[in-house]
This record gives C-alpha cells, structure tokens and sequence, in this order.
C-alpha cells in the first residue's frame, strides 16, 4: 500500500513538473517567437523605407535628366529659330545682290 501511494506521490510530481515545464518551454516559445516576428517586422520595415529613399532618389535623377533634356530641347529649337532667320536674312540679302547684279547688267 505504501509503495502504490508513494508510487501515485512521484507519479503526481512528474506529472506537475512536466506539466509546468511543457507551460513554461510554450510560453518560452512563444515570447522567443514574437521577438523573432517583432526582429523581422522592424528588418522589413528598415528594407523598405531603403527602398522607398532609393526610389525617391531615383525618382529625382530621372526628373533632373528630364528637365536637362528639356532645356537642351527649348535651346536647340530656339537655335534653329535663329538659324532659320538668320536663313531668311541672307536669303533676302542674296536676292538683293542678285537683282542689282541683273540691273547692273541690264544696263
């Protein structure tokens, strides 16, 4: 009879203590796995605010070489204005030379 009590005695120590060390590694499980998603959640964060600088800085060499095309662009066609009417000029001072030329002739 005492060996059954003793017996039932251990057996209801083990069963305490592995129940509160299978409580406790759970809890422990969990509070390591929260710091591990906490640990990965601010990484990914970190990554992506990298990456959203990386973007904006992309963003803004693309829009200085816009505006640098667009200036190249405004002074190429205003070159091409004053080429045309430098273009017109000498082809009016041509004329000019070429009908004075005939009138001379013509004398």
């Amino acid at each position: 009879m005492l060996a059954i009590l003793l017996n039932t005695f251990l057996l209801a120590i083990w069963w305490l203590g592995y129940s509160t060390g299978h409580d406790r590694a759970s809890a422990d499980g969990q509070a390591a796995l929260s710091r591990l998603q906490a640990d990965f959640d601010g990484y990914r964060a970190e990554q992506a605010r990298r990456e959203v600088a990386a973007l904006r800085a992309w963003s803004e060499r693309y829009q200085e070489q816009v505006a640098a095309g667009q200036r190249a662009e405004a002074g190429y066609l205003e070159q091409i204005a004053q080429l045309e009417d430098q273009n017109k000029q000498l082809q009016g001072q041509i004329n000019d030379v070429t009908q004075r030329w005939i009138d001379e002739k013509g004398k």
